[in-house]
């Protein structure tokens, strides 16, 4: 691993001085656009590693910025490397084959500016209209005939999606874009191809959890905060939120059952393991991996607040619309999703799948 990271740096920092070097030769005739040219490069060349680094220990807006704007430098690099590197091949070209008119003495170093701008316009250009074709969807729509027979059905209407980048780049609103084109083809299947996803999605989570930090943070400051934990689910949830909670909280956990090794809560609850700490007279926030019927939580909330709280809220990743049985207030909602079973980050289907880094919906077929 370390010797791929080393190599990769090596090859990023070669490129980068190699399109450095030839911006500056060529703008060697106007001083004052070299320096400023090479301080505006060497500052945006540094901040792609500089971003990650910091990313890998704290996700905030700081470390945000300097990672678009270092994946965005990424984007000028490479198209600028092939765009110095043509125009050097040209010029390798034109030394054994003349296809360049002839310049009088130092034209050469007058002429530089006027490359150094082309170059420049060409990327520039690219990289918008690359930036534009990254929000635009198309659908492409294909009749597909399959000689072979499917059992009793006809037609299978098939959506395919590929080239998303979802990322640093391309956010929420391209993904909101793709999920209602997807609900209007109304297909059978989905099938998602390559290319989704640029970034890790655990940042999307890391970023819902740091919001939700902030604002239990204002809420409670000055109280004593107790954060209880429903086990095993909530492990994940709890340990990254509680590090985006500035203030000095405790942790209690309690364990209960109401699916077993069904996709589908039974309704039934079994407490496995009850609190340790007592609760009369704090501030108590219940932290849930995910809220579905509300049967579980709606009876837990009655057997705390019997044991007369301060307060009593909820905090929830993930919370299933329309599909409550019993009427529930949750104070801090990380995510709205559908009725369909997600697993991982911390959510299981008998026991397994807990420890994928991003939250997905199982098929019936597994």
């Amino acid at each position: 691993m370390l010797a791929f990271v080393a190599i990769a740096l090596a090859v990023y920092g070669l490129v980068n001085f190699y399109i450095g070097r030839r911006g500056a030769q060529a703008l060697a005739s106007v001083p004052a656009a070299r320096a400023i040219f090479l301080v505006l490069f060497i500052g945006l060349a540094l901040l792609f590693p500089l971003g990650r680094i910091l990313m890998s220990y704290a996700r905030n807006g700081l470390t945000s910025i300097l990672v678009e704007l270092g994946t965005f430098h990424l984007a000028v690099m490479l198209y600028g490397f092939m765009a110095v590197l043509a125009v050097d091949l040209v010029r390798l070209i034109n030394v054994f084959v003349r296809i360049l008119p002839a310049s009088p003495a130092g034209e050469g170093a007058r002429s530089g500016p006027t490359v150094f701008a082309a170059v420049a316009g060409v990327v520039a250009l690219t990289v918008a209209y690359g930036a534009w074709n990254a929000t635009r969807l198309r659908t492409v729509e294909l009749d597909l005939h399959v000689p072979a027979k499917a059992g009793a059905v006809d037609t299978l209407a098939v959506a395919v999606a590929s080239d998303l980048h979802l990322g640093a780049l391309v956010g929420p609103r391209r993904l909101e874009k793709v999920v209602d084109r997807m609900n209007g083809l109304e297909p059978d299947v989905v099938l998602f191809a390559g290319d989704i996803v640029d970034e890790t999605v655990t940042e999307e989570i890391e970023a819902k959890l740091a919001e939700m930090g902030k604002r239990i943070t204002e809420d409670y400051e000055g109280k004593d905060v107790l954060l209880v934990g429903v086990l095993r689910g909530a492990f994940m949830v709890m340990a990254d939120l509680a590090r985006h909670i500035d203030l000095p909280v405790e942790f209690d956990f309690m364990a209960v059952s109401s699916y077993g090794a069904s996709t589908q809560t039974s309704g039934v609850v079994r407490i496995l393991k009850d609190l340790d700490e007592e609760i009369a007279g704090r501030h108590v926030l219940i932290v849930e991996d995910i809220i579905d019927s509300g049967l579980t939580l709606s009876y837990l909330m009655k057997s705390l607040n019997v044991r007369k709280p301060a307060s009593l809220e909820i905090a929830t990743l993930l919370l299933k619309e329309g599909i409550q049985r019993v009427p529930i207030e949750v104070k801090y909602v990380g995510f709205p999703i559908g009725p369909e079973f997600v697993v991982g980050y911390g959510l299981d289907y008998a026991g397994k799948y807990r420890n994928l880094p991003y939250v997905g919906v199982m098929g019936a077929e597994t």
